[in-house]
């Protein structure tokens, strides 16, 4: 039976289940199909996370090699659809803080580009600006901060849902969010006072 569930996704218990079975039994065509479902949200969550289409598609790739490698450890009474987003979300955050280590040119780059911005005249331009400057924004945010605004406003998520993805307790959600509030609210006015908005 096929249910729409809150955050949008169709689910079918009977099917997946027997394709979670089969995929634990180590086939392969099972394993396809089953992660194929889940493809498009998975590589839409990375790359809201990661902010780079190629390294996107590095950590989907790492995701999907954890979610059959780690399979015979899904619990068949949880959502699916949770576990993998668990899975992707840890990878992306990982694969963000191995980034940070090597060197963040990136950031670099952006802000000298963020710098020499041209003055601003068309109200529809600064409006699009202003929507790119809170994407600027929340790409500076602590890839933590960025996580959970993601999963609460993108995802639809519930305080218990982002616990359970981010394997931490709801009153942690909570604080995260406080403070990736603050701190986006900061950036984005950082990103005003630096674009004269």
């Amino acid at each position: 039976m096929e249910t729409k569930g809150k955050e949008g996704t169709v689910r079918s218990e009977g099917i997946d289940r027997s394709l979670i079975e089969k995929a634990r039994g180590g086939d392969r065509g099972s394993q396809e199909v089953l992660l194929s479902r889940y493809e498009s949200r998975l590589f839409d969550l990375i790359m809201r996370i990661v902010r780079n289409r190629e390294d996107a598609m590095d950590v989907l790739q790492d995701t999907m090699v954890k979610a059959i490698v780690n399979i015979d450890r899904f619990d068949p009474n949880r959502d699916f659809g949770k576990w993998l987003m668990r899975i992707a979300t840890t990878t992306s955050l990982d694969h963000l803080r191995k980034q940070r280590r090597r060197a963040n040119l990136r950031e670099r780059y952006h802000d000298l580009l963020t710098r020499r911005r041209e003055p601003r005249v068309d109200a529809h331009l600064e409006e699009r600006l202003t929507h790119e400057a809170v994407e600027r924004a929340m790409g500076s945010l602590d890839p933590r901060y960025r996580s959970v605004l993601i999963l609460r406003y993108r995802n639809d998520f519930s305080y218990a849902e982002i616990a359970e993805v981010l394997s931490i307790p709801i009153g942690t959600v909570k604080v995260l969010l406080h403070r990736a509030h603050r701190a986006l609210k900061e950036a984005v006015r950082k990103e005003g006072s630096d674009e004269g908005l």
